[in-house]
């Protein structure tokens, strides 16, 4: 039984007092997986050396075989600095054209922290206010608008990066789409 069923997921941070965050960890995944019955937990690594298991608190079947997954835990950091929390999941859902062996590619999503007290206070991640659970149509543009939201007032900018897989690389072969 192949376990394919990350489809996206996103990592959000919030300040709570002093050094201590708390991060949400959104994952869509793919219904029938087998796979979604044992993901109560997901390991977190928060950037400081140290690594947790958080725990699923829900999750909601949505149309077109998707389910909604939130994650939520706390951390508290030692100082100021620069923080990669991320977490990597296998598997990606098959058939991907631009991730040679998608199936077998796991999924790496992380988000930056600085802890800086001389930029102004405690930062909050911005939120993504809409699902990235659209279906795209062959020859057609895609579109997706995230919704981004920032708390606190941050100015906002997308980018398209490369994707990452196991350990957090870039994975071999990947490219992006073509644009047309």
């Amino acid at each position: 039984i192949f376990a394919t069923h990350q489809r996206a997921a996103e990592i959000i941070y919030r300040h709570l007092s002093g050094l201590t965050y708390e991060i949400t960890l959104i994952s869509y995944t793919y219904t029938p997986s087998p796979a979604n019955a044992y993901r109560d937990y997901l390991t977190i690594n928060w950037g400081d050396g140290i690594a947790s298991e958080i725990p699923r608190i829900e999750k909601t079947n949505l149309e077109n075989d998707i389910t909604y997954n939130r994650y939520v835990g706390q951390h508290s950091y030692l100082g100021p600095s620069t923080y990669m929390i991320s977490c990597e999941d296998p598997n990606r859902n098959g058939g991907i054209l631009n991730i040679p062996n998608s199936i077998n590619t796991p999924l790496f999503i992380y988000s930056e922290l600085v802890i800086n007290p001389f930029l102004g206070g405690y930062n909050n991640s911005p939120v993504l206010l809409l699902p990235p659970i659209d279906n795209g149509c062959v020859e057609q543009p895609f579109y997706h608008n995230p919704g981004a939201y920032d708390a606190d007032g941050d100015s906002l900018s997308y980018r398209l990066v490369s994707c990452r897989g196991a350990q957090g690389l870039p994975i071999p072969g990947y490219s992006l789409p073509p644009a047309t």
